[in-house]
């Protein structure tokens, strides 16, 4: 079956985003090279559709950007206690656990 032209770019640009991934969670590339959606503890966030369109308008900034894409929500809760990856790793407690194993570039100053 052919796919039509629009999706095979589509496939290329998400393969091409999850070797980006696996290039910061290996070390390969700098964190500086990643797009990170975040509403941390202290900061004012707005409600859950607002945040869901954010992290679809960054998610497509890394795309077209060639960026690795990561997202670190914990208020009022992890995003990871609603969401699971499919496709590839977005959640930042997979670049906190790398870099503390000394392999991620860039990120001295994450948190756990």
């Amino acid at each position: 079956v052919d796919m039509p032209k629009n999706a095979e770019t589509f496939s290329r640009l998400l393969d091409k985003h999850r070797q980006n991934q696996n290039a910061v969670l290996s070390g390969r590339i700098p964190l500086t090279r990643a797009i990170i959606a975040r509403c941390g503890m202290r900061d004012e966030c707005a409600g859950l559709g607002d945040r869901l369109f954010g992290i679809a308008l960054l998610y497509l900034g890394a795309v077209l950007t060639d960026r690795a894409f990561f997202i670190d929500y914990v208020k009022p809760k992890a995003m990871e206690n609603y969401l699971v990856p499919n496709k590839f790793e977005w959640r930042i407690g997979a670049i906190k656990d790398t870099a503390l194993r000394g392999k991620v570039k860039g990120c001295s100053n994450l948190q756990r």
